[in-house]
């Protein structure tokens, strides 16, 4: 099985006012374990060193005539399915946004998402000033919301986060 690793190097800002309509990762997508025949099953592993992640937005599509239910928004600045360590690390200004409809989408962790089957390190990070915010739906998770496993050093804060 052969394991990928994306590490940026030290000072490395992911700073995109761009929305991904998609509604995962504004900044970062970390997706699930592969599914390509030559390493079939290999996590993905995202290691981030020293950096920021900062001003983006995951927004749930609209919802489509005739009162379809909209899409959601997670992870606003990072979104991982596989395993993620981020080390001194912060992630701040971020937003999940659920679209809008009259079954308007939900947003889930404003500054990261971290799906059932993913493990999420974070050591001596920060994750502070992100929101969560439902188009008619619900806000769930400013800082982080967490499905799979999680795992924060005591230097690690998350503050000042915002759901609605």
């Amino acid at each position: 099985m052969v394991e990928q690793v994306l590490t940026p190097l030290r000072d490395v800002v992911a700073e995109e006012r761009v929305e991904q309509l998609g509604g995962f990762g504004g900044g970062l997508y970390n997706g699930a374990a592969s599914n390509h025949p030559s390493n079939l099953g290999a996590p993905t592993i995202l290691t981030l060193l020293g950096s920021r992640i900062t001003h983006n937005n995951a927004v749930g599509s609209a919802a489509g005539p005739g009162g379809s239910s909209a899409g959601f928004g997670a992870g606003g600045g990072l979104w991982t399915g596989g395993t993620a360590s981020l080390f001194d690390t912060d992630i701040s200004h971020t937003r999940a946004v659920g679209g809008d409809g009259s079954v308007g989408g939900n947003g889930f962790g404003g500054g990261v998402y971290n799906a059932a089957a993913a493990s999420l390190r974070l050591e001596r990070s920060t994750v502070i000033k992100n929101h969560a915010n439902g188009g008619e739906g619900e806000g769930i998770g400013g800082g982080v919301f967490n499905l799979g496993s999680l795992d924060l050093d005591a230097l690690t804060l998350i503050f000042d986060n915002l759901a609605s």
